[in-house]
């Protein structure tokens, strides 16, 4: 990856990341008590994810990157994936949601 990207990733991603672990928490002061503890201890897994990929992004600038660094975020980024969707309510996911006509990514 070359510098501009990955400085761009860390100045971008980061923050992005951030904002989520906020809905985390705010999902949690408002749906918690209404959670299984099993789910909760799942989601607060997802939240503890994203926030180990946060740091790792901020921490990773463009002058001290290394394929390990590379490694280890794609490794948390696993982690999250083999967690499972986030909190339904989270970001409003809809499985009916239907992709209109002109949609050329689908």
């Amino acid at each position: 990856m070359d510098m501009m990207k990955r400085g761009l990733l860390q100045n971008d991603i980061s923050p992005m990341i951030n904002t989520t672990v906020q809905k985390y928490d705010a999902y949690f002061a408002t749906e918690g008590s209404q959670m299984s503890p099993e789910q909760r201890d799942l989601f607060e897994k997802q939240r503890d994810v994203l926030k180990k990929l946060s740091e790792q992004y901020a921490k990773n600038s463009a002058q001290d990157y290394s394929a390990e660094k590379e490694e280890e975020i794609t490794n948390l980024w696993k982690e999250l994936h083999e967690l499972g969707d986030p909190p339904e309510h989270l970001f409003n996911i809809k499985d009916d949601v239907q992709m209109p006509p002109e949609c050329t990514i689908c």
